[in-house]
């Protein structure tokens, strides 16, 4: 996990590159960063308000990376007991990796009860994450 500064220094011209909406980014958002052998491969990066977590990019080196990014976040949201990942628009990318659509009158109530639960602001950190499995 990263302040977001590595994963957007690191997407350069021809990465596979999927970005969820075209309304830019926050400095201030999360990042789940993916490195091997001391190189950024991949990662996914968006914004948490609450405990709900808004989609906004992906980026991909080697295959899978984005993927691996994605279920580390999930694993990370689910411990901090996060309700929902808002992935802004429905691909067959996201599809595959389990996103689906909900009825905006439920989307609504979810992301009002969400916004408003208290989460602490602070540097996304894999302390007391069980990594194994």
């Amino acid at each position: 996990m990263g302040d977001g500064k590595a994963f957007l220094d690191g997407i350069q011209p021809g990465d596979d590159c999927r970005q969820s909406g075209d309304d830019g980014i926050d400095v201030g958002d999360q990042a789940m960063e993916v490195h091997a052998d001391g190189e950024l491969i991949g990662g996914l990066y968006g914004l948490a308000i609450g405990r709900m977590f808004y989609g906004e990019s992906m980026f991909s080196r080697r295959s899978n990376a984005s993927k691996i990014a994605f279920a580390h976040l999930v694993r990370y949201l689910e411990a901090h007991e996060f309700g929902m990942i808002d992935c802004q628009m429905r691909t067959a990318h996201l599809a595959s990796l389990g996103g689906r659509e909900i009825p905006r009158s439920d989307f609504m109530e979810r992301l009002n009860e969400l916004t408003r639960s208290p989460h602490p602001r602070q540097r996304w950190t894999i302390d007391n994450l069980d990594l194994n499995w």
